[in-house]
């Protein structure tokens, strides 16, 4: 069994922070009619970061992928450590779909 590790330095810009959005059963939410998307981060500490994101292929928003570039400065990525991110989308005012996956990531000095 293999899996992959992703491992940013501290302080790297340039990269993309994609996911699916997905429902409890693991299938895709179709992102058509969503008013906004986020890319959530939870830093070691525990502190939670939100960036607006865009669909991965605006052509095909069944696909359900959303993502974000950290390529503005100062870079997001400014803790050593375990972090972890999840999309999410809002479908109007009052719904808030998360993600049933997160993904997870280091960082280092």
């Amino acid at each position: 069994m293999s899996s992959d590790v992703t491992i940013f330095k501290k302080g790297h810009k340039g990269g993309i922070f994609a996911g699916k959005l997905l429902r409890e059963d693991g299938t895709p939410r179709d992102l058509t009619g969503y008013t906004a998307l986020e890319v959530i981060f939870i830093k070691p500490n525990g502190k939670t970061i939100i960036k607006p994101a865009v669909p991965d292929n605006p052509g095909n928003l069944a696909d359900s992928n959303i993502m974000w570039t950290n390529n503005t400065p100062p870079s997001i990525l400014d803790k050593p450590g375990v972090w972890e991110f999840q999309v999410a989308a809002h479908f109007g005012a009052s719904a808030y779909v998360p993600s049933y996956q997160s993904v997870v990531f280091w960082v280092v000095k």
